[in-house]
């Protein structure tokens, strides 16, 4: 996968599209199975915003219960299932916590009921409904059913419940995502193999029109700054948060509504549960119809640390201009410490800090009413606004962004006067997800690493982020043993990761590498000598300078520092 800018300029594309994002990506891939001629462009890199900071759950949309949307419920519930399918690699059936109290509306019997109903209308989506989960389970991604624990049984599994008022727990799984940035770029990546031209770093400056009709984009590659057109018979706007941005290009030909922000914060501390707990926080979701008392902090185990979260704070200013704040730091670790004392967390515990902003409805949130946009945007700009030849796409959430997709790109197909063909996402694997026995390709992975002098966790560390093609990277070792370096003393990583996300991975900054590539940095600071041999690796690839590594270096750097805090956390 290559950068093909001027592959871009040369062709009128069926459709392109805007934003690298997971719902970008799932409709390049989606369009280019379809036979469309398809081209992505991102004004950054593929999942590094929105996508990027998500909570890593694919999930079923428990909450929803809570608003009477059952066919939401529904649809999360089935494609959960399709990514199971999909990235079996790359997504952790996950032991989740409720605690019951004794305040009714929180106790066992209403949670229990919610529960029940949950899992019945998930029937016939997951290929396994036991009440007990067992090895094989784990390695199919089967997805078990709830059980209903005593306050004794709570506390076993996770003593820091311990409290005066609680009364035992739900039992429940959902899906974590290992590394949701190489999840989507494995879907860019299945794009690009099915025929779509695709590129980072090119961001839409405006629209090309003719008369009413958007026939493509004047764009920029923001690394060398030259202007180029891109032409299309279609254009759809997927840039999440930014969409509203993106449609302001064409100067008031199509209506731009004034939206509001909301900015969630999550953090990767120290590990502090055994199993993911569902806490109860001091806010409440403004418009449940059916509301347990407030909505819920999250504890999550996750490659060795916790992920705490999420705070929702008003943001003011545009999507890019949002931050971590020290305050947001101090605030969700008080949050956590009061609805978990056991979690006894400080600043210093913080290993990584990141935030997404979404967009919300009615006017700005306040500190103790949540109003979460729940409902999926597909617009027909041609039916709303008289301009033809674009379509705009906004999603809620990271596990029904290929649902949305799929639509966008049916109404594509019927503005381009195609009969849509079937969707194909729904059953076919992104790249790597061909397994048929993730347990065997692991064990197979471990043998080939260590035949290669490997540390014998490499293996399965390869399986898990580049899943079948994990061979790619070996081959690299094969051809430079110098590749076979560990990129730090307890990561799994090594060298060869870098070189191939560079030559076939579009990587092209350092924090390319180091936070959506490899995951280095996403679970906290790898360290200074890690960073500079990666840095070292791209400038031999790229042909950076001396001043060019140093300043990619403190980018990054930049990117990993937790706000607030004297010194950085050590990852481990």
């Amino acid at each position: 996968m290559n950068r093909q800018i001027q592959t871009l300029c040369e062709h009128e594309y069926d459709i392109l599209i805007i934003g690298g994002g997971i719902t970008g990506a799932v409709a390049a891939w989606d369009a280019a199975m379809r036979g469309l001629s398809v081209a992505l462009i991102e004004k950054s890199d593929f999942g590094g915003a929105t996508s990027a900071a998500s909570g890593k759950i694919i999930h079923g949309g428990l909450r929803y219960l809570q608003h009477a949307e059952l066919h939401r419920v529904r649809e999360s519930l089935c494609e959960r299932h399709i990514w199971s399918r999909a990235a079996p690699h790359m997504l952790q059936p996950t032991p989740f916590l409720v605690p019951t109290y004794r305040n009714p509306m929180r106790g066992p019997t209403v949670l229990h009921i919610g529960m029940m109903l949950y899992e019945l209308l998930g029937w016939g989506c997951n290929t396994n409904q036991k009440s007990t989960i067992e090895p094989q389970d784990l390695l199919r991604l089967n997805i078990p059913r709830h059980r209903m624990l005593s306050r004794r049984e709570a506390i076993e599994l996770e003593p820091g419940l311990e409290s005066e008022n609680l009364t035992g727990a739900a039992l429940y799984y959902e899906l974590v995502m290992r590394n949701p940035e190489r999840l989507t770029l494995s879907v860019v990546t299945a794009a690009a193999n099915a025929g779509a031209v695709v590129a980072n770093y090119v961001d839409a400056l405006q629209f090309l029109l003719k008369e009413n009709r958007v026939v493509g984009v004047k764009a920029c590659d923001t690394l060398s700054g030259t202007e180029f057109e891109i032409r299309a018979k279609l254009v759809l706007n997927a840039a999440g948060p930014w969409v509203d941005a993106v449609l302001s290009r064409l100067n008031g030909l199509v209506r731009v509504p004034q939206v509001n922000f909301a900015k969630g914060v999550h953090l990767i501390t120290k590990q502090i549960t055994t199993y993911a707990v569902a806490l109860p926080s001091r806010q409440r979701y403004a418009d449940a119809i059916l509301s347990r008392g407030s909505r819920h902090l999250f504890i999550i185990p996750w490659r060795g640390c916790s992920l705490v979260g999420t705070s929702n704070v008003p943001h003011r200013g545009g999507p890019g201009d949002a931050c971590v704040t020290a305050e947001d730091v101090e605030g969700l670790i008080r949050d956590i410490n009061d609805a978990f004392p056991a979690a006894k967390l400080s600043v210093e515990d913080v290993l990584y800090a990141y935030s997404g902003v979404y967009r919300i409805p009615n006017g700005q949130p306040n500190q103790d009413a949540v109003l979460i946009e729940r409902k999926p945007q597909l617009l027909d700009h041609g039916r709303r606004d008289g301009i033809e030849g674009l379509i705009s796409a906004v999603a809620v959430k990271y596990t029904t962004a290929r649902r949305l997709a799929v639509r966008a790109v049916d109404l594509a197909c019927r503005k381009l006067n195609i009969p849509p063909p079937p969707t194909k996402t729904n059953t076919t694997p992104v790249c790597g997800g061909d397994i048929e026995d993730l347990a065997a390709l692991i064990n197979e992975a471990t043998a080939q690493a260590r035949r290669l002098g490997l540390p014998e966790k490499t293996g399965p560390h390869l399986v898990h982020s580049y899943g079948s093609k994990y061979k790619r990277l070996l081959r690299y070792v094969e051809s430079d043993p110098s590749l076979a370096k560990p990129l730090g003393e307890h990561s799994a990583s090594i060298a060869a990761e870098v070189a191939y996300a560079v030559r076939e991975e579009m990587a092209q900054k350092l924090s390319d590498v180091v936070l959506r590539r490899t995951g280095l940095g996403t679970a906290g600071n790898p360290g200074e000598t890690c960073l500079r041999e990666c840095a070292r690796i791209m400038a031999q690839e790229l042909g950076w300078s001396t001043a060019k590594t140093e300043a990619e270096l403190e980018e990054t750097l930049a990117k990993l520092r937790v706000p607030g805090q004297r010194s950085p956390a050590a990852a481990t």
